[in-house]
């Protein structure tokens, strides 16, 4: 692949219009920001819970996807007033080869999710060249 930054892709389960409105899929906002050392992915998920957080990464795709319920207080409470809905979400971005995919990191911490791809160190050597 020579492509050297992530790129976000199209998801092509989201194509279908249909499903899409009734699953109420979500595509979250995402930040993408690079040093020399590694790529940080900074994603905001809000009112998702780990348990239903998904990240993969297969073939040089790399999937953030998962679930987000409304919460609830019990029987004692009634709504009232209700505009969050649950909620699917799905964000897949393709990854250059040069990302250290054994030790991409991943946290969620207050409803954002900071992902953080290595890039690999990439040994140079020079290679003698020998006539015969």
């Amino acid at each position: 692949m020579s492509e050297k930054n992530l790129v976000p892709q199209p998801d092509t389960e989201l194509q279908n219009v249909e499903e899409a409105a009734d699953r109420n899929v979500q595509i979250p906002v995402t930040d993408i920001r690079e040093s020399a050392d590694a790529f940080v992915l900074v994603t905001d998920l809000p009112g998702v819970e780990q348990e239903s957080l998904g990240v993969s990464l297969e073939k040089g795709l790399l999937t953030i996807q998962g679930r987000r319920q409304r919460k609830t207080f019990g029987d004692e409470y009634a709504l009232r007033w209700g505009e969050t809905q649950d909620a699917d979400f799905r964000r897949s971005f393709r990854i250059p080869e040069e990302i250290d995919a054994e030790n991409i990191g991943a946290e969620l911490s207050h409803g954002v999710l900071t992902l953080t791809l290595p890039k690999s160190q990439a040994v140079s050597r020079r290679i003698e060249v020998k006539s015969v």
